[in-house]
């Protein structure tokens, strides 16, 4: 006899009468926060916010922006929830699909006048 592992379950091989028998596995999942944690760097949560405020000038929606920028919903999601550290691949996909540049991604917006103006420029 011998046992195999794999993912959330235990396989069981009995060499004698041929046998297999499959025994899950309790195992925990870690709660989705612990998993996918917040990040403190100003350049993701700079990231984060302008990836929302460009998209939303746009008037698209999360998933818009993926099929735009061919990625998956759920990486947009994270990047502006700050639960992701994406490519640089990942973010010129991004900027090419919103029209800017890498930079304006990456580069707090300006306040005051200028920004309005810059918003309506878009």
């Amino acid at each position: 006899m011998f046992v195999i592992s794999c993912d959330a379950s235990i396989i069981v091989v009995n060499t004698n009468d041929r046998s297999i028998a499959r025994v899950a596995q309790e195992k925990e999942q870690k709660p989705f926060k612990d998993r996918f944690p917040a990040r403190k760097s100003v350049a993701i949560r700079t990231l984060a916010a302008n990836l929302k405020r460009l998209r939303k000038l746009r008037g698209w929606s999360q998933d818009t922006l993926a099929r735009e920028a061919r990625v998956d919903q759920n990486a947009i999601s994270l990047i502006e929830n700050r639960r992701s550290n994406p490519t640089i691949v990942a973010i010129e996909s991004l900027a090419k699909a919103l029209g800017v540049a890498v930079a304006e991604l990456l580069v707090p917006p300006l306040k005051g006048r200028n920004a309005s103006a810059t918003a309506k420029d878009v």
